[in-house]
This record gives structure tokens, C-alpha cells and sequence, in this order.
């Protein structure tokens, strides 16, 4: 026999016939236990379908056999009440407490349910034989399942806590207080958070074996621009700005920027290089000084006349003119040394310019014995219900005596004879309305006749004229195309008026008697000569009487109502000429005067 073969034969297996049988058996048996096992977990499971295997239990609570509704009933009525606990949140020295189950701690029964129903149903077949084998004789208990929180209501005390506590920093300002204080409104810091951070500190507080905790709040806290010192230290500083009055003089007159006029002069707010500071506002400073000037600025007042017992001077008055730009530099000059803690004076003295008036004292005392009349007119009336009886022609006569217009000035009618009332002495008189006379229309009627007078003295004194109007028909007392109507209705007027243009002052003199008044101007002889044109008449429109017979008055008596007016259009021309012949005014008036029938009434 070859040793190969010899080889063979001894790798062989040793043929024991009782070895051979041991093993055999050994194997069989095992093989037999774990097909029945297998069976046997293979009807469990058939046995236990849709429902927990026999001998599962979440802690004391047994819930084999039951399907998933009928374990989750179970758990429902079987679980032992939790416990709660509180969670108390530190906050920016402020703290709230809420409790856990707010937070939606509570038991978990669908994890328990998932739980409960996976046991014994592993995917490896023999482990899950094993498994429910396991279940049966033994049991499994598996622990109940708690959530800590919910995730939503997580965010939502967050999102809480955000709102309540999120602040925008507020700066510190300066307002003005009452008579030029300076009030500080203190600064507020403001603060942030991080949403993430909040809510991982609370769930890691949660996840803790304690019944109670508490979370302290991580804060971001965001500083104002401006401070409370910041603003504190400008207030400071616009007070030593403003604090002290300062005064203008002229070595007569004293005016005085109070505080309260000085602290209008300073502006609180951002600076250079965004500081926070008091600063003098120019603008302020030139507005101030426009309104100083008010106070400051005086006309000249020229040399004039007196007329009592005699002629008198009026002496002259210089006037006075604020130097505008070199008080706004004086004044900020000062200002900035106030700011800069230099301080400085609180007098200062007055930047102003002298004006002369154009008629001096000297030559009106030279002249005071050359006056003269220079112009004079006289109307005539009836004294009678139409013109108050003459109280509404003598009262503004009066009233004018005496005035003086100075070189330059205007003269208006309405405005110098000064209010139009009852207590003066006016009286209701005839006027003309909607083309017919009333007798008793208005108050102060009448008054023409005196404005009539003077403007037709002021014509003939060659003067300046200005604002005239005709009456409604032409009155035969007056000059034809001169008279001068005057009334005030609804807040306007019509009124009369001429500017004295000579180079020295003019005096009105007035006489009034019964049914008489004149007006004449004086001043020093101009040299200036007045000539008028004869009315250019035209467009002449006759009017007619009107006879009605009335029981109202006695037989045979007559009551004349309205008279006879006939309507047309006058133009005259007036040419006024200084000493050397020169044409210095031509005026052309013009009027239209409308046609009135006359009205009589005979009593029957």
C-alpha cells in the first residue's frame, strides 16, 4: 500500500459505531427543541396578531394580549398621576414661574404603545422566538415613557419671553424748560436675545431628575448713543450759555436777551464725530437780532408845528438804526465764549447808526414865521336829519384841527379822523342806497361834506393825490368832478387820501359853524401854483319828477322824497406848477354820476 493512500484512510473519521450514534442523537434533540420553539413562538405570534404578546407590561401595567386601542385605553386609566413640578425663568433681575406641565410634561403614550407592541417582534426570526418564548414564561416590563416638554409650547414661552423683555435702547436728550431751563431726560438701555440659547437652556433645565428648576435667562444688554452724563454735561453747558442775561446799551437805552431769549439761541443734539452737545445755532442767533432791531430801530422824527395860541416848533428827533450784522457778530462772539468757558461780559454795547430827520428843528424855527396858507376850501350845507344835524360834518372837522403831515407822509381820511362811533359824537345820517337817498341809512352820514372839503383843499394846495370816489349822483354843494364820497361797509372802506410831497411839514386847520366848514393847509411857501380845466360834461341822461298824491299827509301839503337828479359824466384836469413853471402833477378825475327822478308826494 502506497503511503498516499495510507493517508487517506487515517484522515477518515474513526467508524465507532457509538460515537457516530451520540452525536446523531445530541444533534436531533436540539434540532427538535428549536423547531418546537420556533412552532410554538410561530403561534404565539399567529395566536397575538394585531395585539401585545402575552406577559408585557409598562410598569406594573400588564398589556398583553391587548390590540392598540385597548392598551392605549388601559395606560389612560392605569398610568399613576405625574408628579408636576414648576420652572422658574431669572430674567434681567426680574423672574417667572410656570409649571411643567404648562410646558406640556406628561406621559408619552404613543411611544409607550410602540414599545409595548414591538416586543417579541424582532425582524431575526429566532430571536424573536426566543423573544415571545421570553414574554410568555417570563415576562418583559418596560418603563413608562415621559415628555419632558412640548416643543411648541417650548417656543411659544420663548417667543414669550423675547416680546416681554426685547427693549430698544432710548438716548438721553434735552429739552427746554420753562424761562430757558434746560431739562434732561435720562437715558434707558435696551436689551436682546438669543432664541436658541433661551430654549436650549430651558430643555436642558427640563431634562434634569429635579422636581423644581431654574433657568437663568442669558441677556444681551445694547448701551443708548447717548448717556444720561452725556446729556447731563450739554444741559450743563447750554446753561452756561443761557444762564446770564445779556444786555445792549447805548449809553442811554438798555435792552436785555433774557435767559429764556438766549436759551432759544442754543441747540442740543449730534455733534462732530457724533458726540452729544449744547452749540450755538446761527440761525437763531440772526432771528434774534431781527427782532432786537424792533426794539432798537426808531425813525427820525421831523421838526413840525403846534398851533395854539401861537404857531410853535415841534422840535426834531434823530433816529436810531441797529447795526444788524455787526450785532450778530458781537453777540456770537460772546455766545461762543460762554461756550468755550471763557464767559463773558453781560454788557455789551449797541451797534446802531444815527439817521437825521429831513426837516430839522433849526429849519423849522427858521421857517416858523414864513407859514402860510397854502390851500383852503369851504362847503355849505343845511344842518338838518340828513347829516345829523351837522354833528356828523363838524366831529371829523374837529378831530383833524391841528394834524400835522409830515414830509413824505400820507394823510388817509378814514384812518385820521379816528373811530367813527357814538361816544365821539356821530350821529345816523342820509346816505345813498341802491340809487336812492335815505335820510336816516347809515350811521355817520354825511360825513362827505367833510371829506369833500378837504380833498378839494388839498387840490388846491398842489399836493400829491391818492384815493378818491364820486357819489352815487351829483350833489350841486360840491365842485362838479371834485367831490370825495367816504364809507366803510363789511370790513372795507372807501376813503380819501393824498401824500404831502412838499419838503416841509403841512398843518390842517379847521373851522366849523352852523351849515358852514372849511379846511386849510399852512406850511412854508412851496412856490407851487394850481390850475384846473373846465368840466368836459358828457353823456347826459335827464331825469324827471314824479308827482303822487297820499292820504298820508294833509290835503293840499306837499312832501318833497327824492330830488331831481339828472345823470352824466364829468372829467376835469388839474396841472400843478413849481415857481419856475415845471408840470410837477397832472391829474384828470374822473366821475359818473347816475340819474335819480325826483319824487314829490301832495297830501289829498
Amino acid at each position: 500500500m502506497s503511503s498516499i493512500a495510507s493517508a487517506r484512510r487515517l484522515s477518515r473519521p474513526l467508524d465507532l459505531p457509538g460515537a457516530r450514534g451520540f452525536v446523531l442523537g445530541l444533534s436531533g434533540t436540539l434540532l427538535l427543541a428549536l423547531l418546537a420553539a420556533v412552532a410554538a413562538s410561530f403561534a404565539i405570534g399567529i395566536a397575538n396578531e394585531g395585539r401585545v404578546l402575552p406577559g408585557v407590561r409598562v410598569g406594573d401595567i400588564a398589556l398583553g394580549g391587548l390590540d392598540r386601542d385597548a392598551a392605549a385605553a388601559r395606560l389612560k386609566a392605569a398610568l399613576p398621576p405625574l408628579a408636576d413640578g414648576t420652572v422658574t425663568l431669572a430674567i434681567n433681575g426680574e423672574s417667572l414661574t410656570v409649571w411643567r406641565s404648562d410646558l406640556g410634561r406628561a406621559y408619552d403614550p404613543g411611544a409607550m404603545l410602540d414599545a409595548a407592541y414591538g416586543t417579541g417582534r424582532a425582524e431575526n426570526p429566532a430571536l424573536s422566538a426566543v423573544a415571545r418564548i421570553q414574554d410568555v414564561v417570563n415576562g418583559t416590563r418596560l418603563s413608562p415613557v415621559l415628555r419632558e416638554y412640548d416643543p411648541a409650547l417650548l417656543n411659544w414661552l420663548v417667543l414669550r419671553m423675547i416680546v416681554a423683555n426685547t427693549a430698544d435702547p432710548v438716548s438721553a436728550s434735552v429739552a427746554r424748560g420753562p424761562n430757558g431751563t434746560f431739562v434732561v431726560h435720562p437715558a434707558r438701555s435696551g436689551s436682546r436675545f438669543d432664541a436658541g440659547a433661551i430654549r436650549d437652556a430651558i430643555a436642558t433645565a427640563l431634562a434634569s431628575s429635579s422636581r423644581d428648576v431654574s433657568v437663568a435667562i442669558p441677556l444681551t444688554p445694547i448701551a443708548p448713543m447717548v448717556s444720561t452724563e452725556t446729556a447731563q454735561a450739554a444741559a450743563a453747558t447750554a446753561k452756561a450759555i443761557s444762564g446770564t442775561p445779556l444786555r445792549f446799551t447805548d449809553g442811554h437805552d438798555r435792552f436785555t436777551l433774557t435767559s429764556t431769549q438766549l436759551a432759544a439761541m442754543v441747540s442740543i443734539g449730534p455733534g462732530a464725530a457724533g458726540s452729544y452737545t449744547a452749540q450755538i445755532n446761527p440761525a437763531a442767533v440772526r432771528g434774534a437780532v431781527v427782532t432786537l432791531a424792533k426794539q432798537v430801530d426808531r425813525k427820525a422824527v421831523d421838526a413840525s408845528y403846534t398851533w395854539g395860541a401861537r404857531l410853535a416848533v415841534v422840535p426834531a428827533l434823530t433816529g436810531r438804526k441797529l447795526d444788524q450784522p455787526a450785532t450778530v457778530t458781537q453777540l456770537m462772539t460772546a455766545l461762543d465764549a460762554r461756550l468755550s468757558g471763557a464767559g463773558s461780559s453781560a454788557d455789551l454795547n449797541l451797534s446802531v447808526a444815527v439817521t437825521q430827520p429831513h426837516f430839522t428843528t433849526a429849519s423849522a424855527q427858521a421857517s416858523v414865521g414864513n407859514i402860510v396858507r397854502i390851500g383852503t376850501w369851504t362847503t355849505y350845507y343845511f344842518p338838518g336829519v340828513s347829516n345829523g344835524f351837522g354833528a356828523n360834518i363838524s366831529v371829523p372837522a374837529q378831530a383833524l384841527d391841528g394834524k400835522v403831515i409830515a414830509p413824505g407822509a400820507n394823510f388817509d381820511f378814514w384812518r385820521d379822523i379816528g373811530p367813527v362811533t357814538v361816544e365821539r359824537g356821530y350821529q345816523y345820517g342820509g346816505a345813498i342806497i341802491n340809487g336812492k337817498s335815505e335820510p336816516t341809512g347809515a350811521f355817520a352820514g354825511g360825513i362827505c361834506s367833510a371829506s369833500t372839503t378837504m380833498f378839494n383843499a388839498a387840490l388846491r394846495s398842489g399836493l400829491q393825490m391818492g384815493e378818491r370816489w364820486n357819489h352815487y349822483y351829483y350833489i350841486s354843494r360840491y365842485p362838479v368832478g371834485l367831490d370825495a364820497t367816504v364809507f366803510a361797509d363789511a370790513g372795507r372802506v372807501w376813503s380819501m387820501g393824498f401824500t404831502n410831497d412838499t419838503p416841509y411839514p403841512i398843518i390842517i386847520r379847521s373851522f366849523t359853524g352852523y351849515g358852514i366848514v372849511t379846511f386849510s393847509l399852512y406850511s412854508v411857501p412851496n412856490g407851487r401854483s394850481v390850475s384846473f380845466t373846465t368840466p368836459i360834461i358828457t353823456n347826459q341822461i335827464a331825469a324827471y319828477d314824479v308827482v303822487a298824491y297820499t292820504s298820508s299827509l294833509p290835503a293840499g301839503v306837499q312832501q318833497r322824497v327824492e330830488g331831481v337828479y339828472n345823470g352824466f359824466d364829468a372829467q376835469v384836469t388839474r396841472y400843478v406848477r413849481e415857481a419856475s413853471g415845471a408840470l410837477i402833477h397832472t391829474d384828470t378825475f374822473y366821475s359818473h354820476y347816475h340819474p335819480v327822478n325826483g319824487l314829490l308826494l301832495i297830501g289829498r
